[in-house]
C-alpha cells in the first residue's frame, strides 16, 4: 500500500462568479437542489467573497492504493491552466445518507 502523504492539503475552490478565468457555458441540475447561476468559473485555494456559490474540493486519502497505482496517477495529472486545455466538466456531487448506503452493500 501507499503510505499516506503526511503534508498538508489545501482545498481547491471551484467559485460560480460574475468574472473568473473560465466561462460557464452551460449548467444542468439532474437530482437535487440547483446552485445559482452563474456567468464564470474561479478555481483557486481562497473562496471569494463574491461569489454566488462556492464547491470546495480537498484531495482524497489514497490509503486503498498502492505504490504502483499511485505513480500510474501522477502520470496521468495534467493542471488546467495549460494552453490546450479550452474546456472542461465540472461534476458536483453530495454524498448524502443514500450514497453511504450504497457503498455498504
Amino acid at each position: 500500500m501507499h503510505q499516506p502523504d503526511t503534508k498538508i492539503i489545501s482545498p481547491t475552490f471551484f467559485s460560480g462568479a460574475d468574472s473568473g478565468a473560465w466561462i460557464i457555458q452551460s449548467m444542468q441540475t439532474i437530482i437535487g437542489k440547483s446552485l445559482p447561476n452563474a456567468k464564470r468559473l474561479i478555481i483557486n485555494n481562497a473562496q471569494p467573497v463574491s461569489a454566488q456559490w462556492s464547491l470546495k474540493r480537498v484531495s482524497s486519502n489514497l490509503r486503498y492504493t498502492t505504490t504502483h497505482e499511485k505513480e500510474k496517477l501522477d502520470v496521468g495529472k495534467l493542471s488546467l491552466g495549460r494552453k490546450e486545455a479550452t474546456m472542461a466538466t465540472l461534476i458536483p456531487i453530495r454524498k448524502n445518507e443514500n450514497w453511504w448506503h450504497c457503498r455498504k452493500t
